[in-house]
């Protein structure tokens, strides 16, 4: 049924542009199909379509379970810190991300 969904949604999403327009696939090419075979119960192709956007759902999701779990237990909610990160975690980000958008590029996403 949520797939049946999903297969609606997915018609009144346009192109990606840049895609068009290059022949290239963007950093984050292969969400909406990505989020279409989780829906199918497809993970293991859901990842394959775009690693990145599917950990960083996943981490997101984990996150957001860790914080309602807390503040149901102790009524306390978690901060998330997000000054002060050295060149080397900007470094590591940009390259995943390089990275993610060459497997993209060499996998025809």
């Amino acid at each position: 049924m949520l797939a049946d969904i999903g297969r609606i949604l997915l018609r009144f999403i346009p192109n990606c542009a840049f895609k068009e327009m290059t022949s290239f696939p963007c950093a984050t090419c292969g969400t909406s199909r990505m989020i279409l075979a989780l829906l199918e119960g497809r993970p293991i192709d859901a990842f394959m379509l775009n690693p990145l956007v599917f950990l960083s759902c996943l981490g997101l999701l984990t996150l957001g379970l860790y914080a309602a779990l807390k503040m149901v237990r102790t009524g306390e909610s978690v901060k998330v810190i997000l000054s002060g990160r050295s060149i080397w975690f900007y470094s590591a980000l940009v390259m995943t991300i390089v990275l993610n958008w060459i497997y993209l590029i060499v996998m025809g996403i």
